[in-house]
């Protein structure tokens, strides 16, 4: 246990160090800091400025030590594992930072929205979806009001776990926040197609399409969903407007010639079929 005169001494140390971190004197203020740590081995608030000294010399090695001699001395301290977590990702080394992050969640679970999304990203990015999922929507159940880009994160994650109503869900609510996000049409157009949800499907491929008219895969996905309603004069024009695009792309004039056979076009079906062979 240090002596009053050592822990007095601390605090003046604590207290120099700090006037020189904000000087911009960042060495002065980590031999300070660490004098204050020498004096009295568990002050916490020394451990912290000297972390911090370090990082802003990006001496992140030496900040980790700092934090996990907090986290020796106080296991409990939330704050300590989400700046380990935070040092832990700039380094990539993504498996400690998950683990920080899960630790500093376990301890104290009243964490600000941004931690739950920082921790529900490093999920979704490591393939660990379902906790993802988990994480993302205890972020929106803190504060709904979040970014369209939350909203299409989880539904994301919701659609690699084949649970596409909620998926759409989310794509939708942030299609409210960003109607002209020409890209979440596409995403629940697909959906909608995978599903059979084939009238929907075609709503959003041609709202899509309103965006961004001159898109080869999309006049393609357009066509193959009306060629499933039976609508093959649709399908066609389609079809056409995708080869328009791309004139060369073997597989588009395949589909040309198949709606043209059904359609009892022999001759232009044949052309098609030719051209395919050629490309």
């Amino acid at each position: 246990m240090p002596s009053q005169i050592d822990l007095e001494a601390a605090e003046r140390n604590l207290k120099q160090g700090n006037q020189s971190k904000k000087n911009g004197q960042l060495d002065e203020a980590i031999e300070k800091y660490k004098t204050a740590v020498a004096l009295h081995p568990e002050y916490v608030d020394a451990l912290k400025q000297l972390a911090t000294a370090y990082q802003a010399k990006k001496e992140l090695n030496k900040a980790v030590k700092c934090y996990e001699q907090i986290l020796a001395i106080k296991p409990k301290n939330a704050a300590a594992y989400l700046s380990l977590a935070k040092i832990f990702q700039r380094q990539k080394k993504a498996i400690p930072a998950l683990a920080n992050y899960q630790k500093a969640l376990e301890v104290k679970p009243k964490q600000p929205v941004r931690v739950y999304l920082t921790y529900a990203n490093a999920l979704n990015k490591q393939g660990q979806v379902k906790a993802a999922i988990a994480a993302y929507e205890k972020a929106l159940s803190l504060n709904p009001k979040q970014p369209a880009r939350i909203y299409v994160s989880l539904g994301s994650a919701l659609q690699k776990q084949k649970k596409f109503d909620e998926a759409i869900a989310n794509f939708q609510k942030a299609l409210e926040l960003e109607a002209d996000n020409k890209n979440l049409y596409l995403k629940i157009a697909d959906i909608q197609f995978k599903k059979g949800e084939i009238d929907g499907a075609i709503a959003n491929y041609k709202k899509y399409l309103e965006f961004n008219s001159n898109s080869f895969p999309v006049h393609k996905s357009l066509g193959d969903a009306y060629t499933k309603k039976g609508w093959y004069d649709e399908a066609l024009e389609s079809y056409m407007t995708a080869s328009d695009i791309k004139p060369d792309a073997a597989g588009i004039n395949r589909l040309l010639g198949d709606t043209l056979l059904i359609k009892g076009q022999d001759i232009q079906a044949l052309n098609y079929y030719r051209k395919a062979l050629i490309a």
